[in-house]
């Protein structure tokens, strides 16, 4: 009979894993939540019975199969795992966890679960089978990475480090924004989030045709940079440039819900597993006239100056700057069809 050893929610809650012994195998697990677009995932662990010689039909029966003899390290099967010996600790991006086993690696589904036809990695393994390889070797930059898995939870746990990073960022925008007008904290208990309001920027911030000429505000996220957006390091060569990101906004005649507004999107990678980069759209849902955003990671192009470097975080990891552009529903069809760079240039080309 089937039994699970260990369940946990990653802290963002957007996905899930756990560990299951069908009285055959012990497989690891990545499940969505509700909302996601985070991939199931799974990675085989140990066979608790003998191996067979061939691929074992098992699937087909509805059952996870048992790893082939030649491609694990014991074929005469292994020991059944205990829950209390157990542990899970996730990438900082809440998309891959590790499996550890009295402290040690046993298995990982990463982030790239899935890609070049490969789910994930496994202390038993020996070689490529059920999607499954062998781990790296201890010394690896892979285990390096695992540590500073751990590393980063400890320091996410760590009594003021919210305040230091809050503090340290919201010095960064009134450098060049000038004092905040308001701070509002953001629903949400991990990640911890904030909107700052700012008014009367000294800055030579051009208007998009999207707004009037009423009053100006910008806005800004506070906090997405604290943590890697999920699934964006699979789309960059160089993902250490791009991981952390904060979104600012200059929304002329910024309606009541503005606010809200940006409190949704700086919350929307860890609801939904999806992350914002160059180039995309941000619908709303919203029927008011400019309630939508064109993204872009160039100042110039949203009608910014240059703005001085954010502070690294982690004194390690650069925190990009990504310009939210408000947008009309037609903004938004033009874009979708000839690209977000193709509007935006014809907002501010007056």
């Amino acid at each position: 009979m089937s039994h699970i050893l260990i369940e946990e929610e990653n802290p963002y809650g957007n996905a899930g894993a756990f560990v299951e012994d069908d009285g055959r195998t012990v497989y690891l697990y990545r499940v969505p939540a509700e909302g996601s677009v985070i991939q199931p995932s799974a990675v085989w662990v140990r066979n608790l019975l003998p191996a067979p010689t061939e691929a074992d039909d098992a699937p087909v029966r509805g059952m996870a199969p048992l790893m082939k003899a030649d491609s694990c390290n014991h074929a005469g099967g292994s020991p059944a795992l205990q829950s209390d010996e157990l542990d899970l600790i996730w990438f900082p991006d809440g998309t891959g966890v590790t499996l550890y086993v009295n402290g040690e690696v046993e298995a990982v589904l990463p982030p790239w679960a899935g890609h070049d036809f490969v789910q994930g990695y496994a202390r038993e393994a020996r070689g490529y089978e059920a999607s499954t390889i062998p781990l790296p070797p201890g010394d690896s930059g892979f285990h390096t990475r695992l540590e500073e898995n751990r590393e980063f939870w400890n320091r996410r746990t760590r009594k003021g480090d919210w305040e230091e990073y809050r503090d340290r960022m919201l010095a960064y925008y009134e450098s060049f924004l000038g004092r905040h007008s308001q701070y509002f904290a953001v629903d949400q208990k991990i990640p911890l989030l904030g909107i700052v309001q700012f008014n009367d920027v000294p800055l030579d911030l051009k208007r998009p045709t999207s707004t009037g000429d009423q009053s100006s505000t910008v806005l800004v996220t506070l906090g997405m940079g604290r943590q890697p957006q999920p699934g964006i390091e699979m789309y960059h060569e160089n993902p250490d440039e791009i991981l952390h990101s904060e979104i600012l906004t200059f929304f002329p005649g910024a309606p009541d819900f503005a606010v809200s507004l940006l409190g949704r999107i700086a919350a929307y990678p860890w609801k939904t597993g999806r992350f914002f980069d160059h180039g995309h759209i941000y619908e709303s849902g919203r029927t008011e006239s400019v309630c939508d955003f064109l993204i872009s990671a160039h100042a110039a192009d949203a009608g910014w100056p240059v703005i001085p470097t954010a502070p690294l975080h982690d004194d390690r990891y650069p925190i990009r700057m990504l310009y939210a552009v408000p947008a009309t529903q037609e903004d938004v069809l033009v874009a979708r069809a000839r690209g977000v760079d193709f509007r935006l240039q014809r907002m501010f080309d007056r």
